[in-house]
């Protein structure tokens, strides 16, 4: 795997899991479940996988204090702080352009860095099966998630099930159509049909292929990687040019080039506080917990407490987050319009 390069994504924003995230704490370094963040996490999944050289985080200047001071063992030449957030279109191409630089063959690898997956030997398996398939076809590859309840915040992956190609022992779709979050009856349709899976968000393509559709779709970003490739140091001015675009919508709903693998490992997207629940420790009333909490009378809550103890009362359906610089008490139906309450609060608890 000497010219494969895996990137992880950590430039995320810290409005889903506010009080716990911040602006410069988001999702990705929050400690969930261990002493490890997300992020660290995500490293470890990859270790052994590709040279240590081969591993780069890209993120941005938000967080660079926050990154640099919890991953300190971690080269800071491989973590790139991208000047102005871009989205993942941006962030993909500039991933592009390193690995290209150190060889026209060479494969990327687009992890984000903020997924939940507990099966690593599968997902590593399936990676290389993967990598292998992107290299001999001269394809694009993402994973495909197996739904498992009628979701509305992901995007779904609409496959051609009568038609695949076999690599190891798995089986590669042709993805058919991208779909953004769709409704509750819209996706219980999906997961009737049997040929729609969740977007992962991770990605493996070689650099040719991505230049060449980027030349045919997406031209600001194929003319970065030649700028790139020409003056590397004076990348940040002209990433800062480019247009504030998903990789989904500006190349992967557009290319024909793209497959998808069925994941046979666990994934969570963690997309809130509710499919964090899922992760803590259940009392005999249904209350999700971590930390310290008394109750009486009070059902199906979910209490997250950094250091104070949480007391209920009477109450039901409820999120509740403790930290230190406040306190969330949030209806678990409303817990979607989080990114509202987030745009309303004083600078200086974002």
């Amino acid at each position: 795997m000497d010219n494969v390069f895996v990137f992880i994504l950590a430039g995320g924003s810290g409005e889903r899991f506010w009080p716990v995230s911040r602006r410069n704490t988001p999702k990705h370094l929050i400690s969930f479940f261990s002493d490890k963040t997300l992020l660290e996490e995500t490293i470890d999944r990859v270790k052994g996988f590709v040279p240590e050289e081969n591993l780069y985080i890209l993120s941005n200047k938000d967080q660079l204090s926050s990154i640099t001071k919890r991953l300190s063992s971690f080269p800071l030449e491989k973590i790139l702080f991208e000047p102005e957030k871009r989205d993942t279109a941006a962030a993909s191409t500039l991933a592009t352009a390193i690995a290209a630089r150190h060889s026209k063959e060479a494969t990327v690898v687009l992890l984000p860095a903020d997924s939940k997956i507990k099966n690593r030997e599968i997902f590593r398996d399936q990676l290389l099966s993967s990598v292998l398939f992107t290299q001999e076809t001269k394809s694009i590859v993402t994973f495909s998630i197996l739904p498992n309840y009628p979701a509305t915040g992901f995007g779904y992956l609409k496959l051609d099930k009568t038609n695949c190609f076999i690599k190891n022992g798995e089986k590669f779709f042709p993805v058919i159509r991208f779909v953004e979050k769709p409704s509750v009856d819209v996706a219980r349709r999906y997961i009737k049909e049997g040929d729609c899976g969740w977007n992962s968000g991770m990605f493996i393509w070689t650099v040719k292929v991505f230049i060449e559709e980027t030349q045919r779709w997406a031209f600001p970003f194929y003319r970065f990687i030649l700028e790139y490739l020409e003056k590397p140091s004076e990348w940040e001015s002209a990433f800062i040019s480019l247009p504030k675009i998903s990789i989904d919508y500006a190349l992967m709903e557009k290319t024909d080039k793209i497959f998808a693998l069925e994941a046979r490992f666990d994934w969570n997207d963690l997309g809130s506080w509710i499919s964090v629940a899922e992760y803590l420790d259940k009392d005999e009333e249904g209350n999700r917990v971590k930390g310290k909490m008394c109750a009486y009378d009070a059902k199906e809550n979910i209490v997250v407490s950094d250091s104070k103890p949480i007391a209920l009362c009477g109450v039901n359906d409820l999120v509740v987050i403790e930290s230190e610089q406040a306190i969330l008490v949030c209806h678990k139906d409303k817990i979607h319009e989080l990114k509202k309450l987030y745009e309303k609060l004083p600078l200086e608890l974002k």
